[in-house]
């Protein structure tokens, strides 16, 4: 776990070799977003919007795209194609 000061709005967990953003609002239907395209995503509103709005199954079909990103250059360019 990275030392936040209240766990339950940012819980962390190695998972494929990630750290994801677990249950960002405490609701245990979402789905785990890795951290990575969570920041990337708040740095692009469009995108954001975009993630929001797809079925979760779609969601992880990004989400799993995401695993071979090796940068934040990467996940940025990866972001703004959505």
């Amino acid at each position: 776990m990275i030392p936040y000061q209240n766990k339950s709005v940012l819980d962390t967990q190695n998972n494929i070799g990630g750290i994801y953003m677990n249950n960002l609002f405490n609701n245990p239907d979402e789905i785990d977003i890795p951290l990575g395209l969570g920041m990337a995503l708040t740095q692009n509103q469009s995108a954001f919007r975009y993630f929001a709005r797809l079925s979760d199954e779609r969601k992880q079909e990004i989400i799993e795209q995401t695993h071979s990103i090796e940068s934040k250059r990467e996940m940025k360019e990866f972001v703004d194609r959505l």
